[in-house]
């Protein structure tokens, strides 16, 4: 290497500083398969439950996906089956003490949608495993759990 000429680690370096490549390669695609919810207590729901709705929120990134109608005999134990993919950012990913944060709605005909209960898993547990299925209690909630698979694809060459 002649002298006054940058190596490669320096070039490195500068790029990280200017470039969203490093943020890039830390990045992911989180996939959650939510299979239902089991055990939802049903005290104070006086009147129809038009559907059930989840918000998985990962960061700043949310998403919000809804079954359709639900049958009397299910509103303990509503089966939503649906997938959602969720980009996450390099920054969200790398971060310590970053959280998938699940909470279960219920939607009402002619009232407020009520909180039903709330997981949440540590992104990282996910990103080690790179799969993981299971039931997750829920927090604030008289009872229930919701049980899904988890699924994380890192951008080539990290994690």
């Amino acid at each position: 290497m002649s002298a006054g000429r940058p190596g490669i680690v320096s070039i490195m370096r500068r790029l990280s500083r200017v470039s969203r490549v490093p943020e890039l390669l830390r990045s992911g695609v989180l996939t959650i398969h939510l299979e239902k919810a089991e055990g939802l207590s049903t005290m104070g729901q006086a009147g129809f439950t038009k559907k059930y709705k989840v918000k998985v929120s990962v960061g700043s990134i949310s998403r919000v996906t809804e079954r359709g109608k639900v049958t009397f005999q299910h509103r303990r134990n509503p089966v939503f089956d649906e997938r959602l993919e969720l980009l996450v950012d390099g920054d969200t990913a790398a971060a310590e003490g970053s959280q998938i944060e699940l909470e279960v709605w219920a939607a009402h005909f002619l009232r407020a949608d009520s909180f039903k209960g709330s997981a949440v898993v540590p992104l990282r547990d996910v990103q080690r495993r790179r799969r993981m299925r299971g039931s997750w209690p829920l927090q604030h909630a008289r009872s229930g759990s919701l049980l899904m698979e988890l699924s994380w694809v890192a951008a080539p060459g990290m994690y």
